[in-house]
């Protein structure tokens, strides 16, 4: 008893500081760390409005995500939402330094009976499919509008920008597809050998209806949104004035190309700079600030739930 309870001390002290060591490196490692403090500075006290809501936004998306995760466990195990909103930041402490944040579910499932703590994982990569089927049809169709009615852009062509919208929409309808047949996910494993041991954890996919995963659908619009207007206000904090329409399509490109672009954990800041600049950079010259938007927005949405998240983490029952 006392070796296992020194194992999971140890196991949780590692993870929290190789957490909290990562978010520290991002943050004052980064190669232009004092231009970004300096343009900080002078943007904070006559923007700080933005910034306010911002932060207040960034409580919203997270208590989103959790009531979301609420909904989505509810057939293996009733929650309340503040239980589950610390599951949620828990799971960001361990995802922040996995590749593309695949972590994310195994911060969560400690605050569950040991039973249902598998099948959760299930119901998370649900929710993560329905976030993704949003992210990729907005994003779409933002491309379309963006190529449309930008047709000299140059960071890619019009023959690959054609590829690249047919092979998006085709990942659409197939992930589109899986969503909404879950079931049958469930009952093709069930008669696949070797597959059938998986079975007793898979149960969870069965229970879904379609109004079920149309509800976390609208959930995870709602979360898109939030998030979307962050980084609107966010250039609004850095002076970067380009309108809400070309906010919206810019920010929605952005981030459907952070979805598909495989990232991990020391690269996640550059890629994000690097990504903005191309498609933001097409209405603003602005490069520093949309880099620095982009900067703060993830320490925001993700360093401070997580260093929040790592007291819940360390809390928790292995």
């Amino acid at each position: 008893m006392i070796l296992k309870k020194n194992t999971s001390l140890i196991i949780k002290l590692l993870i929290l500081i190789i957490s909290l060591g990562f978010i520290c490196y991002k943050i004052y490692f980064y190669k232009d760390i004092s231009k970004f403090f300096s343009l900080f500075c002078n943007n904070f006290i006559s923007n700080q409005i933005f910034l306010l809501l911002i932060i207040i936004l960034m409580a919203f998306n997270w208590i989103t995500e959790a009531y979301k995760w609420k909904v989505l466990i509810k057939n293996l195990e009733h929650i309340t939402l503040l239980k589950s909103l610390k599951a949620i930041l828990a799971g960001v402490t361990v995802s922040i330094f996995t590749p593309n944040r695949i972590g994310e579910f195994a911060g969560r499932i400690f605050v569950l009976k040991r039973e249902n703590r598998i099948p959760s994982i299930f119901s998370t990569i649900t929710g993560s499919i329905s976030q993704l089927i949003i992210t990729v049809v907005i994003g779409i169709i933002s491309s379309i509008i963006l190529t449309l009615n930008y047709y000299n852009i140059n960071f890619i062509s019009v023959s690959n920008f054609k590829i690249f919208i047919i092979l998006l929409f085709i990942i659409t309808i197939i992930i589109t597809y899986i969503y909404f047949n879950i079931k049958v996910l469930y009952k093709l494993i069930s008669v696949i050998p070797y597959m059938k041991k998986f079975k007793k954890y898979l149960f969870i996919l069965s229970s879904y209806k379609v109004t079920d995963l149309l509800y976390v659908l609208f959930i995870s619009l709602i979360r898109y949104i939030i998030f979307v207007f962050q980084f609107y206000l966010m250039l609004y904090f850095f002076n970067i004035h380009i309108g809400l329409f070309n906010s919206f399509i810019s920010i929605a490109v952005t981030y459907i190309i952070l979805a598909i672009i495989p990232t991990v954990s020391l690269t996640e800041i550059g890629v994000r700079g690097s990504v903005a600049i191309a498609i933001i950079g097409i209405f603003s010259n602005d490069v520093l600030g949309i880099a620095f938007s982009s900067i703060l927005i993830w320490i925001i949405n993700l360093a401070i739930p997580a260093i929040i998240g790592s007291i819940f983490f360390y809390k928790s029952k292995f």
